[in-house]
């Protein structure tokens, strides 16, 4: 078996680009058929099922675009990229008004059976429209809509070519460098709170225009 990278890549006039990412347990040399059947899986996420019906491009504005999917294969040992394939998505979202700012996100939380750090991962969405809002927080309703999202995009993935791909939060050493237990926690059940999160190195990638005053 081995482990894959699945890496969705975008980007925005308020950002210059971004990317959302998760880990797949699969047998070697999938990285094509795996990177076709993420993008069939995020353009469900995307546009809804039935199509159009709750879609997540409904709380992103115009100039966010959904460019490619990339899917690495990693070594076993150093979890070295040893094969890479790329799926072109070109989607875009709908909704006219402004996006929150470049360093806000959505937290998309993967939870499992292990009750420690390692049996939590997430992924971080970009930022939608101020239409997502209610009171500072995340609508109840834009939440409603990434969950069933995620969680179709997972059951979509988990189903595509015969149950070949199991989504899997990726273990790291402990403090001490010690290798972990286990290569990799399953994960069944997902999660999307009304609290947004932020990622600081899409911030930093904007070049900033300062006013300036004196006295």
């Amino acid at each position: 078996m081995a482990i894959y990278r699945v890496r969705y890549r975008g980007h925005s006039a308020s950002i210059i680009d971004w990317s959302m990412s998760f880990h797949v347990s699969a047998v070697t040399g999938q990285v094509a058929a795996l990177s076709a059947a993420a993008a069939d899986a995020f353009s469900d996420f995307w546009d809804g099922v039935p199509s159009g019906t709750d879609a997540v491009k409904s709380l992103y504005d115009t100039a966010t675009l959904v460019d490619d999917v990339l899917v690495d294969e990693l070594d076993s040992a150093n979890r070295h990229n040893v094969q890479q394939s790329i799926t072109t998505l070109g989607l875009a979202g709908t909704n006219v008004d402004e996006p929150l700012p470049p360093q806000v996100a959505v937290v998309l939380s993967e939870t499992s059976d292990v009750p420690t750090r390692r049996g939590r991962g997430r992924m971080y969405a970009p930022p939608p429209t101020t239409s997502s809002l209610n009171s500072g927080k995340m609508a109840s309703a834009s939440q409603a809509i990434y969950i069933a999202a995620w969680t179709n995009l997972m059951a979509n993935l988990a189903a595509a070519d015969g149950g070949a791909y199991t989504a899997v939060i990726l273990n790291g050493p402990d403090k001490f460098g010690n290798p972990p237990p286990a290569p990799f926690t399953v994960f069944h059940s997902l999660k999307v709170g009304d609290v947004f999160d932020t990622v600081r190195n899409r911030r930093n990638k904007l070049k900033e225009v300062y006013e300036v005053g004196t006295f």
